[in-house]
């Protein structure tokens, strides 16, 4: 009998100059085929897992890049929407940047459906007042992690359908 490594009884028995048929009666004694086979299907269970730990890894990674990006995308937009000299063209952008930010980090934080209009669009400028209260708004929604207000692990996230006026 010969192992896929090229092992073989007759080697083994060369090699430690013991006659053949004593090599294979210890074999079988000594289940070396199974015992064998079960290493084998260990380590590549092992090898698997230290696949499978590892590609978890670089996707939490990524999430991770992805939600300080979204974070950073929306205190941009919060700047902008700040500067009172800002054109009413460049607050609209802003403002449909910050709701993609936020729907990205619904997405990130479990909650995909939460912040769904995407085609929100300014019909006239906004008063100071209705801008304090959407920057105020969005800022709660916020935590200083770039979290959502309320998320928790597996979802929970701030709530709402964004179904409100911009």
């Amino acid at each position: 009998m010969e192992s896929a490594d090229g092992i073989s009884y007759k080697a083994l028995s060369a090699k430690h100059g013991v006659h053949e048929g004593t090599v294979k009666q210890h074999g079988r004694d000594g289940e070396w085929v199974a015992r064998r086979k079960m290493h084998h299907d260990q380590t590549a269970t092992k090898a698997l897992l230290k696949t499978q730990e590892k590609l978890s890894e670089q996707a939490a990674q990524v999430a991770f890049d992805a939600q300080a990006a979204a974070t950073k995308a929306a205190n941009v937009a919060l700047e902008a929407l700040d500067d009172p000299a800002l054109p009413f063209n460049s607050k609209d952008a802003a403002i449909r940047a910050l709701l993609e930010a936020l729907k990205l980090l619904e997405v990130l934080s479990g909650n995909p459906d939460t912040i769904s209009d995407s085609t929100v669009r300014l019909k006239s400028e906004l008063t100071h007042e209705e801008l304090l209260r959407l920057q105020e708004g969005t800022r709660l929604l916020l935590l200083d992690d770039g979290t959502p207000n309320g998320a928790e692990p597996g979802g929970g996230g701030a709530g709402g359908g964004g179904e409100g006026e911009a």
